[in-house]
């Protein structure tokens, strides 16, 4: 980490020369670049490691706000909405000393904000988190596939309505998507772009008139949200 802060923050302070050059490679004039740094794209254990904060299952990981985890059903959840958010003076200073685990070489770096150009995966947090547990549940997977324990469980029949659905669109599916939909007994080896494909465009058309109104206007709240903050529009 220190030979790719100290690499970061000269191409920061001291920018980059680049040789321009003509058709026939004969130089021209060098070029000046000022590099500035618009976000790092990390999943959480990457973030924390960049960071030199709590690992993400930690109680105090979460890097946007102070709230204390819990453990909830063998999983370390966040469920306290009311907290002060964090700021990059408050990490500066190490103010929540049981967010920190040792000294972070990247705050020393000019123009970079530790809280507004570290954002949130959404690979990880919504595609292979929320909406992958989403389908689990609505297919029923192992332990939560009992009805005793999943209540949200669909049936059978529905299920093969909604793979068929899946087969139906695949001849219609545009060639820039890397992955085709497979049915839903496949949902273990669904990739992150399959979940994304689903969350943003198939998935409100394939549970369209077919899953309960109310799931399907939880998941139309999903699909609504994650379209309004992928947009480059949105601030």
């Amino acid at each position: 980490m220190k030979n790719f802060n100290d690499e970061l923050k000269d191409l920061v302070l001291n920018g980059i020369s680049i040789e321009m050059c003509d058709q026939n490679n004969k130089y021209l004039y060098y070029k000046y670049e000022k590099i500035t740094i618009n976000a790092f794209c990390c999943d959480s254990p990457a973030k924390s490691f960049l960071l030199k904060t709590e690992e993400h299952t930690g109680f105090y990981s979460y890097s946007k706000c102070t709230v204390q985890g819990k453990f909830l059903q063998r999983h370390v959840c966040f469920p306290n909405l009311n907290c002060s958010k964090r700021t990059h003076t408050d990490f500066f200073n190490t103010i929540n000393e049981k967010h920190h685990i040792s000294v972070n070489e990247l705050i020393n770096i000019p123009g970079i904000h530790i809280i507004q150009n570290l954002p949130l995966d959404d690979m990880h947090l919504v595609c292979l988190g929320v909406v992958r547990q989403i389908l689990l549940l609505w297919k029923g997977s192992g332990n939560i596939g009992r009805v005793n324990v999943n209540s949200q469980k669909l049936p059978i029949n529905i299920i093969k309505i909604i793979s068929w659905r899946f087969f139906l669109l695949k001849k219609d599916t545009p060639s820039e998507y890397s992955q085709k939909l497979r049915p839903l007994d496949d949902l273990s080896r669904w990739k992150a772009t399959e979940f994304r494909q689903f969350l943003l465009y198939t998935g409100i058309i394939v549970f369209h008139l077919v899953i309960p109104k109310t799931f399907y206007n939880n998941f139309l709240y999903l699909h609504v949200a994650m379209i309004i903050l992928l947009s480059p529009n949105h601030l």
